[in-house]
């Protein structure tokens, strides 16, 4: 049946239209008055207004987190420059601090350092235009943001650019903030071994701009897979020019020329040396925490408490959560070797060892010109029954390891305080925006032990800093050289690791300050990653670590050191005490220093989730960790009854019958799934067996590649890389490509896609590292 319109319904219609239209531009107004009113007005001095802040103020949300346009206002110097750093393992951070400094002692700027994680970062753009921005940014795994960059990352960029995702095109919405008066300078930190190279620092780049910031100079990118340290510098003497340019600063006037090297050195704190008579429960003796010191106690009156043979300790303040800033401590339930009888060779003209750390003289051997050292790799099995800790299978777990007392004293006699590291000191900062760098007060064991990273190698800054401390002329004039070639650095410096205690010894006039040594000169101790090597499903209350003992030697002037990596050596030290029947002091109340301080990384390396996915695993060495949860939870699934899907290892070593780890566990698993239709099998290879051809795991994908194929295309499997992103992830890569030609009759470019397109749809993933 056919209807007609009349004028009224012509009216009726025209008015529904109109006040359509009045509605959405009274909207779209709205929304940009509210955008525009958290912009910072423009200011006439080069001066952050604290009116222009009180204003500010009244049109941002509540919020938990510290307020940037306060610490601007309330700064009792003016504030040219507000860093923000992105960092995984501290690395950005430090570069934000270094150049900071440098920028204060060059021009006389002040600098507020930020971490997004505890700043209102809705208010980055209420920061006026004539306060430049800084972003330090590390790109961490397949092109995401570092942990404490996770929650800006993804308000800025509404929840995209990830992975094959670069977040340009972001769609347009009314609510989107006006950057219009932000400046800012980028930096961005990652590794051409990884396929979203700098992706982070790219993103944020992109997006800034095009919510309408402007960027001041080159965008910077470090490259850690070749050196990051000559990115920076090479990116830094442009940038200083520009910075200089920004603040009309004349960047070659004789203030900011190495004049300064005649300055005497200014720190940046005080150290205050308190009395020991203090309160003891004010006092941080190795605690991490983000609020104040810990304490523990056993659970029972009983002096020793043990769960299953291993001691327990519980915290006294109840604590309802753990993480990367307030980790849980927990006990070693059980370790072992997983090794038998290997070593790695090092030969040296004059092997005449020079530094031997007392841990490692009965783990190597010298014959003729040849040191042969110990191969060792242990498995943790770690407790975090009571935490309220929960891990899925394919998670990380973070560790502070602590440094040994043999390292310890080493250091204090080099620094001459042998005598007071029980003495308790405080650290002040010179003015409010500098951050205290670790907890106080403390005693100097406990910031050498646990706080401050004693081995790594200084670099020419902070050498220039201990050049400024040497009495000797020539001892001066040699450090400066080190400052002033690059070349003559990495030879002398650089390649043969000579950390703090090295220098020292060996320039014996430098008599630095040790507020210096506590907050310029040694970094904190950052986070160790490590991929969980157990089954949540199997063992809910047990975080495994699988973890290879890094142990080397190296020529150090006219002699061969012996160097130990600070995280797997802490590892040993712990296997030895538990593997002893060493017991904490159960009358201690402070850090139990047999556990292990921890937290949970989430990842996206997971297992499908529909069981019966076949899966292939490719994971040589310690890349077999994650693996070894995969399997676990297979087999647990597969003895309940639940119907899954074939599972193949590939699983690679030198030798079988000496780092073949969990050999008789991965053997035993046909043994648990007989009577069950659960497909699995495990291929090795093996390339150091003498007299035999070295066989690689992209050697055995080629041989076994007719069914992978099958299970990969035929029947939607997944496909997992643990280990090396350097050359084994890419020659797995390049393996599964000659596949698809070979299998699957694709010409070169489509067998590139479809390993792309596995990737891009989540059926490719990879857990590597360079």
């Amino acid at each position: 049946m056919s209807q007609s319109f009349g004028l009224n319904d012509i009216i009726v219609l025209l008015s529904v239209g109109g006040l359509t239209a009045l509605f959405f531009i009274w909207k779209s107004s709205t929304a940009n008055s509210i955008a525009k009113s958290s912009v910072a007005p423009p200011l006439s001095t080069n001066h952050f207004s604290k009116a222009a802040t009180t204003d500010l103020q009244v049109t941002l949300k509540p919020s938990s987190k510290k307020s940037i346009t306060a610490k601007l206002s309330e700064s009792e110097k003016k504030i040219n420059l507000v860093f923000f750093y992105g960092s995984q393992t501290g690395t950005a951070e430090d570069l934000a601090n270094r150049l900071s400094k440098e920028l204060n002692t060059k021009f006389q700027f002040n600098s507020l350092i930020c971490d997004p994680e505890e700043y209102d970062m809705n208010e980055l753009y209420s920061i006026p235009s004539n306060v430049l921005v800084v972003f330090m940014l590390a790109t961490y795994g397949e092109g995401e943001p570092t942990d404490n960059m996770v929650e800006f990352y993804d308000q800025l960029m509404k929840g995209q650019g990830k992975g094959d995702d670069d977040g340009v095109e972001i769609e347009d919405d009314f609510d989107d903030p006006d950057a219009s008066s932000l400046r800012y300078v980028i930096f961005g930190l990652g590794n051409k071994t990884y396929e979203h190279f700098n992706a982070m620092s790219r993103r944020v780049d992109k997006r800034l701009k095009a919510l309408g910031a402007k960027r001041i100079g080159a965008a910077g990118e470090g490259d850690d897979d070749g050196s990051l340290e000559d990115d920076y510098l090479n990116w830094k003497a442009g940038i200083l020019k520009d910075i200089a340019a920004f603040f009309h600063v004349d960047s070659t006037s004789s203030s900011t020329s190495q004049n300064n090297r005649t300055l005497p050195h200014n720190p940046s704190f005080e150290l205050i040396e308190e009395l020991n008579e203090n309160d003891p429960d004010k006092i941080y003796y190795g605690e991490l925490t983000s609020n104040s010191p810990r304490r523990w106690h056993t659970p029972l009156e009983s002096a020793q408490v043990e769960r299953s043979g291993y001691q327990v300790f519980v915290e006294k303040s109840e604590i309802s959560s753990y993480d990367a800033k307030h980790p849980y401590y927990a006990a070693v339930t059980q370790s072992r070797p997983l090794y038998t009888n290997g070593f790695d060779e090092f030969t040296f003209n004059n092997p005449k060892i020079k530094i031997i750390p007392p841990s490692v003289e009965s783990r190597f051997t010298t014959s003729g010109n040849k040191i042969s050292i110990i191969r060792q790799c242990l498995h943790l099995d770690i407790d975090i029954e009571g935490s309220g800790l929960k891990y899925e299978t394919g998670d990380h777990i973070g560790v502070y390891p602590s440094n040994s007392e043999d390292e310890v004293l080493a250091l204090a006699r080099a620094l001459n305080i042998e005598s007071k590291l029980n003495d308790t000191f405080t650290i002040k900062p010179k003015t409010s925006t500098d951050k205290i760098p670790f907890p106080v007060p403390t005693t100097y064991r406990t910031a050498l032990t646990y706080y401050l990273d004693l081995r790594p190698e200084l670099k020419q800054h902070q050498l220039e800093v201990l050049a400024k401390y040497a009495t000797d002329e020539n001892e001066k004039k040699k450090l400066f050289e080190y400052v002033d070639s690059r070349e003559k650095y990495l030879e002398e410096v650089e390649k043969t690791q000579m950390n703090l205690k090295d220098i020292l010894l060996k320039f014996k006039s430098v008599k630095i300050p040790l507020v210096v040594i506590m907050t310029e000169i040694l970094s904190r101790t950052v986070v160790r990653y490590y991929s969980i090597s157990s089954s949540s499903l199997q063992h809910p209350n047990t975080v495994s670590v699988t973890a290879v003992v890094v142990r080397y030697a190296l020529s150090q002037d006219t002699q061969v050191a012996i160097k130990e990596g600070l995280s797997t050596s802490w590892f040993q030290r712990l296997h030895e005490s538990q593997s002893a029947g060493i017991l904490n002091d159960p009358n201690s109340t402070t850090v139990p220093k047999l556990s292990v301080p921890m937290y949970i990384r989430s990842s996206q390396f997971r297992l499908p989730k529909q069981h019966s996915i076949p899966v292939v695993m490719v994971g040589p060495g310690t890349g077999v960790a994650p693996f070894r949860g995969f399997a676990r939870e297979r087999v647990e699934l597969a003895k309940r009854g639940e119907s899954v899907g074939p599972t193949w290892l590939f699983f690679g070593c030198r030798d079988p019958e000496i780092d073949f780890m969990y050999k008789e566990e991965l053997a035993n698993i046909e043994k648990e799934i007989s009577g069950t239709d659960f497909e699995w099998k495990l291929i090795t290879a093996f390339s150091r067996v003498k007299g035999e051809k070295k066989v690689y795991v992209q050697h055995r994908l080629k041989e076994h590649q007719a069914r992978v194929w099958e299970l990969l295309n035929g029947l939607g499997g997944y496909f997992y890389v643990c280990g090396d992103a350097k050359s084994m992830a890419k020659d797995v890569t390049a393996a599964l490509q000659s596949m698809a030609v070979e299998c699957g009759g694709m010409d070169e470019e489509g067998a590139k896609q479809w390993v792309k397109t596995l990737k891009s749809g989540g059926r490719y993933q990879e857990d590597v590292w360079a």
